[in-house]
This record gives structure tokens, C-alpha cells and sequence, in this order.
């Protein structure tokens, strides 16, 4: 058997659609030859309305068989619309003119309509069976034919797909680059303007995504740039912090200077006031008392004027030390002997009333020398001297023939009595290497008490 190929035939020709609707005439010639012979007012009309029809069972008879017969090469859509429209010249035209024909006889013999209408479903099974043995091979064809469609539309879809995931790794490179740690707004604006200027490559086959290129390299380009507006806030945020913290520092350091400054100058003045004061040691002692002297001597020789109370004024310490000591040494000498004019004053306008007024006179000479030793520099070691040649035995005297004491002689051996039984009540032990200043201090009170008491005595 042979492949035929078939003429195309216009829609409206086969499938009914002429706008006229009186029976087609048959079109074959035995229809037509029936047609011919027969007279119309004694046939049969049931018999001659189902003559109209022809000899349809044979034709669709005749149709399967050619239709089984066909090889068919259902590989192109050509060839699809061929097999259909051999289908619709050899079934559905000739079924549009069987239901052309029934319609027109039902309308002009209402009494075959019944026989009509009950031929229509035979000659439709009739045709439909002859379709069987074509249409689920065209159907079949025309399936297999949309799968490959389906199938080849999937894969360039899967294609395109891989395409554009492609271009997304590329220009995911470039945004990754941006979110790198250590990145600048500086470098992140030169790779704007880098792919900016870039173009899709060409070696590598993304030409039929060139729409999804474009834009996704405008999508990545934004958010380069909000990643540029991000590091550009965030350096300038930066730099404020540090210029914040530099006047902090600053400011920090200028403070400690000041408050270094200040420390340095409160030492000084500190160190001068010390300074100052051991020169005023020696100031304000006009009408001072050599005892009062000598213990303010005693307090400026105990002022520590080393290196470390004074630092770099050390050296001007010692200066006022020795300056003051000097000046108060010579107020000293001066007080002594000032007290020794005035003691010899009142010594001698005491003479004049010893005589009435003994005990008095011995209070008032016990006193004096009590004052002369305190009023001393040397009063410590005199005191010492004193005490020794009081607490000595005496040797005897010779026994020369007595001779009567003056008053002042009188006077003094009184007073070195008093001085004798004051010092066995201090020393007890007649122990003197420990006597000090604060013993010269009691014996002055012990012979003050001597003193009144003899005086009340008296």
C-alpha cells in the first residue's frame, strides 16, 4: 500500500455550514439514477425518504476498509491536518449531507419522520464506527505530538532556568564581594561603576537570557548601592566616634595636666609655707623669755629639712633652718642676758628689804634661780652641775674660828639647801645621767614649793 496524500478542502464544504438548506442532491449515480426512475406519487415514501440517504452502509463500509488500509506518517502537524481533512471528505461531509437530508424530509414527511429519526442514530453508529479505525491513531498521533511539545517546551524552560541561575551567580560574585569583611563605601562605589560598564559574557551561552541579565544587574546594582549608603554611614559614624573620642582624650589629658599643674603648684606652696613658716620661727619673739627661746631652738633644730620632706627646695629648708636658728640663738643670748640685768635689778632692790622680809627674800631668791637655770642655753648641763656639787660631800672645814655670815651669804645657803632637799626628792637615787630638761623643769616647781612653804613657814 501506498501513502496517499490528500487535496485540502475548504471547513465550510464538509462540515455543514452552507446557509442552504434544501436536501442536498445525491451525489452518487445510482442516487441519482434512482432518483430519475422513480415516480414519486406511488413509491413508498418512507422507502423513497430512506432512498435519499443512498447507499450509506456500503459507503461507510467501503470508508473503514480504506481507512484500515492507510499507512499514515503522523510525524508532522502537515501530515495531522491532512488525515484530518481526509477524514472530514470522507465522514463528516457525507454525514452533514445524511443529516441535511433527514432534516429536510422530516420537515415535508411528517409520517416518515418517525422512520427518519430512527435511521439518523444507525447511519451516525454507522459512520462513527467507520471513524473508529482512524481517529484514535489520529488522536494517539496527535497526543504523542503535544507530549514532544511538552516535553521540548520543559527542557527549554529547564534551559533558561539554568541560563538565568547562572547569570545569578555571576552577579552574585559581585555582591558577595561588597560583603566582605574590611569593605569600604570607596570600593564598593568602584565595583558599581565596574559592572556598571560590565557586559554580559559571550562565551558562555546566556544570550537567550539576555532580558533576565539586564535585570538582574540592575536588581544587584541597587542593593550595591545600599550596601555603598550602609558603609558610608557607618565610616562616617566612625569618624565621629573618633573625633569624640580624640577631644575625650584630649580633653581627659588636658585635665590631668591641669590637675598635675595644680598638685605641683599646691606642693610648692605647700613646701614655701613650711619654708615660710621656719623663718617666721624666728619672728615675734621681742619680749620672749630665754626658756620660751630655747624651747622654740630645741623645736627648729627637730624640723627634718632632708631632701625627702622638700624635694628640689631642700637646699632653701636648710638656709631658713640655719637662718632661723641663728636668729633665734641670738634672741636667746639676748633674752639671758636681759634676764641677767633684769634678775640683777631685782636683786638689788630685793637687798634692801632682805633683812625685814627673810622668808620673802628667800622665796623670791629661789625663784631667781630657778629662772636662771630655765632661761639658759646651758641651763640643762649648769643644772646638772649644780645638782652634782649640791648632792657631793662636803669635806669638813677646818675649825678655824667662826666667823659670822652676811645676810647674802645667809641667803645663799639657804637657797642651796632648798636646791638640795628639792633634788634628793627628783633623784632620789642620786642617780644624774638621766637628768633632763623635764627634771630642770620640776626642780624650778619643787624649789617654788620649797620656796612658799619655808616662806609660810616662816
Amino acid at each position: 500500500m501506498t501513502t496517499l496524500e490528500f487535496p485540502g478542502i475548504s471547513d465550510a464544504a464538509y462540515l455543514g455550514n452552507s446557509p442552504d438548506t434544501t436536501p442536498a442532491t445525491p451525489k452518487t449515480e445510482l442516487a441519482t439514477a434512482s432518483a430519475q426512475a422513480i415516480d414519486i406519487a406511488t413509491v413508498n415514501l418512507t422507502a423513497l425518504a430512506l432512498a435519499k440517504f443512498g447507499p450509506w452502509r456500503d459507503q461507510t463500509t467501503k470508508a473503514k476498509a480504506e481507512f484500515a488500509a492507510l499507512v499514515l506518517d503522523l510525524g508532522t502537524q502537515k501530515a495531522i491536518d491532512d488525515a484530518i481533512s481526509l477524514r472530514n471528505r470522507k465522514v463528516k461531509q457525507p454525514l452533514a449531507d445524511a443529516r441535511k437530508t433527514a432534516e429536510a424530509l422530516k420537515s415535508k414527511l411528517a409520517a416518515v419522520s418517525k422512520a427518519v429519526g430512527a435511521e439518523l442514530p444507525l447511519i451516525e453508529a454507522g459512520w462513527a464506527d467507520a471513524a473508529s479505525a482512524i481517529t484514535p491513531r489520529i488522536e494517539a498521533a496527535q497526543k504523542a505530538l503535544d507530549d514532544a511539545k511538552a516535553e521540548a517546551a520543559r527542557k527549554e524552560a529547564e534551559r533558561l532556568e539554568a541560563l538565568r541561575v547562572e547569570v545569578d551567580g555571576i552577579l552574585a560574585v559581585w555582591l558577595a564581594r561588597c560583603q566582605a569583611d574590611g569593605m569600604t563605601a570607596d570600593r564598593v562605589q568602584a565595583g558599581i561603576t565596574a559592572l556598571t560598564a560590565a557586559t554580559m559574557p559571550a562565551d558562555r551561552g546566556l544570550a537567550d537570557v539576555a532580558a533576565h541579565w539586564d535585570s538582574a544587574k540592575l536588581l544587584t546594582l541597587g542593593k550595591m548601592e545600599r550596601i555603598r549608603l550602609d558603609l558610608f554611614h557607618a565610616e562616617l559614624q566612625a569618624q565621629r566616634d573618633e573625633l569624640a573620642r580624640k577631644d575625650a582624650e584630649r580633653a581627659a589629658q588636658q585635665a590631668a595636666e591641669l590637675q598635675k599643674a595644680r598638685d605641683e603648684t599646691a606642693r610648692i606652696t605647700s613646701i614655701n609655707r613650711r619654708i615660710s613658716e621656719i623663718n617666721a620661727a624666728a619672728t615675734g619673739h621681742d619680749r620672749a623669755t630665754a626658756w620660751d627661746l630655747f624651747e622654740a631652738i630645741t623645736a627648729v633644730e627637730a624640723l627634718d629639712v632632708s631632701e625627702g620632706q622638700y624635694q628640689e627646695f631642700a637646699a632653701a629648708a636648710k638656709a631658713a633652718k640655719t637662718s632661723t636658728l641663728e636668729a633665734l640663738r641670738a634672741k636667746h643670748s639676748a633674752a639671758v642676758a636681759r634676764e641677767d640685768q633684769e634678775r640683777e635689778a631685782a636683786e638689788r632692790r630685793r637687798a634692801a628689804q632682805r633683812a625685814a622680809e627673810s622668808a620673802p627674800m628667800l622665796q623670791d631668791q629661789s625663784r631667781a634661780l630657778s629662772d636662771a637655770l630655765a632661761s639658759k642655753p646651758d641651763a640643762m648641763q649648769h643644772a646638772r652641775e649644780a645638782a652634782a656639787a649640791i648632792a657631793a660631800p662636803q669635806p669638813a672645814p677646818a675649825a678655824p674660828a667662826p666667823v659670822p655670815m652676811t645676810d647674802d651669804e645667809r641667803a645663799h645657803h639657804s637657797t642651796l639647801t632648798l636646791c638640795r632637799e628639792a633634788l634628793d626628792m627628783l633623784v632620789p637615787d642620786g642617780d644624774l645621767s638621766h637628768f633632763t630638761a623635764a627634771h630642770v623643769a620640776a626642780l624650778r616647781q619643787a624649789v617654788d614649793a620649797f620656796a612658799a612653804g619655808r616662806s609660810a613657814c616662816s
